[in-house]
């Protein structure tokens, strides 16, 4: 069993004088945030932070269960936030405990988010802006096994692929027709089926050899392949022509790559 973890971020503004959320073990009472001697003349943010992790399997992505959650209040002033609102919140972040290589995307969010609010023509007077933030550590269980099994299959499928490459145009003319006198030379005709009706078959085609001159037409000729496997001539060639390999024994014929 293994793990890996991704962060999700949700941000919201808070009304405090209607604040209705509930947090099952809160650390600090909201309004009491308010009785800090804060500067007259300062504006502030005031974060409500939640890091929560959540378990999640990866057989029922649905089935989240949190099961630990941190929280806090803190108080910035406004102006200085913003003068800095990355570094800032990066090293927020980091400090409740997220990963490192993930705080500067997650700050960047948070970050564009308070500045947003902050220039919001109704909210920008506002002597405290109480932001709430939420982030999610989602732990993801798998199964070694498991997902060494999905690889496997996935290369096994890949390695079904054929990449075909077509014979050269000198090989393929050089097939022999066994449709006319061969200077008397033996003619050896090899067999995959011991249907005679299957021998006297094309394997492209499926259709009839005929050897007789007299009942063969031009796109009908039968040649044979080194292998001695024979099929009509323009079966074979269109086949050839996009495949190199023999279509019964797969003997292969040369190539521009040989």
């Amino acid at each position: 069993m293994a793990i890996r973890a991704s962060y999700e971020c949700s941000m919201s503004l808070v009304d405090k004088e209607n604040d209705d959320s509930t947090t099952s073990t809160p650390l600090v009472n909201p309004l009491s945030i308010y009785q800090a001697p804060l500067q007259q003349q300062e504006r502030y943010f005031a974060f409500r932070i939640e890091f929560v992790h959540v378990l999640r399997s990866i057989n029922n992505v649905e089935n989240n269960i949190p099961f630990e959650t941190y929280q806090e209040w803190l108080i910035l002033p406004r102006r200085k936030y913003l003068a800095n609102s990355s570094r800032i919140t990066q090293e927020i972040l980091r400090r409740i405990g997220v990963e490192p290589d993930f705080t500067g995307e997650l700050a960047l969010q948070i970050s564009s988010f308070a500045l947003a609010t902050a220039t919001e023509p109704g909210f920008a007077a506002s002597r405290v802006l109480t932001l709430s933030l939420r982030v999610s550590a989602m732990i993801d269980l798998y199964d070694d096994a498991a997902v060494e099994k999905e690889e496997e299959e996935e290369y096994a499928d890949q390695s079904l692929i054929i990449w075909t490459v077509p014979a050269t145009k000198w090989s393929i003319e050089a097939l022999k027709e066994l449709n006319h006198s061969n200077g008397g030379d033996e003619i050896i005709i090899s067999w995959d089926t011991t249907s005679e009706q299957q021998q006297q078959q094309c394997s492209v085609c499926m259709e009839k050899l005929w050897f007789e001159d007299q009942y063969c037409e031009d796109d009908r000729k039968v040649v044979q392949m080194p292998c001695s496997h024979v099929y009509h001539k323009d079966c074979v060639v269109q086949w050839l022509e996009t495949s190199h390999l023999c279509p019964l024994c797969r003997y292969a014929m040369p190539t521009e790559t040989d």
